[in-house]
């Protein structure tokens, strides 16, 4: 495009926009352009909990070997090191405390596999960081959250790792569940 086709352009889009939004902010604007640079270069926009939660259910509704799709996401999302390890933490985590994780969810949610692929994954994430890591409850809680998709799964995913965060003392572990 020729330089004298550019403004032309932008005030056409001003006007249809309105005034209030041709107005925006520089931050703003900058921010808008990086997510979209990030998403031509193909670089994916996942936090290292993302990458967890988006690895979790590929594992669960396509059978994905988690190496395989852990490895391909992270090599997607460009995440920093220190982020990598926490997204291969919390993958592995999960997998291979997935019984456990939910025998404690099973004593806060009546129907647990009812829920979606993506609200087990969720719920499974947020459960193995507040009962095996040292992740502030405040933090496991909104993270886990914010993997939902929709206000319904919001609300259901923060009220249940709520009550995990504040009932996990009092929760029947696998191995006193037997016992007499």
């Amino acid at each position: 495009m020729s330089d004298a086709g550019e403004p032309q352009l932008q005030s056409r889009a001003a006007g249809r926009r309105g005034a209030d939004r041709a107005a925006m902010p520089s931050a703003l604007a900058g921010g808008l352009l990086l997510l979209v640079c990030a998403r031509l270069s193909g670089a994916l926009e996942l936090s290292a909990r993302g990458v967890a939660h988006s690895v979790l259910v590929r594992c669960a509704t396509d059978g994905a070997f988690a190496d395989r799709a852990l490895s391909s996401t992270l090599s997607k999302a460009a995440l920093e090191p220190r982020d990598a390890r926490l997204a291969t933490e919390i993958t592995y985590g999960v997998l291979r405390n997935t019984r456990s994780l939910d025998f404690a969810l099973e004593q806060l949610v009546a129907q647990l596999d009812r829920t979606s692929a993506a609200e087990r994954a969720a719920l499974r994430m947020g459960t193995f960081e507040l009962l095996h890591m040292r992740t502030p409850d405040h933090a496991a809680v909104s993270q886990a959250v914010a993997t939902a998709s929709s206000k319904r799964s919001r609300g259901f995913l923060n009220g249940v790792l709520r009550n995990m965060a504040r009932k996990r003392g009092s929760l029947t572990r696998p191995d006193d569940a037997g016992s007499p």
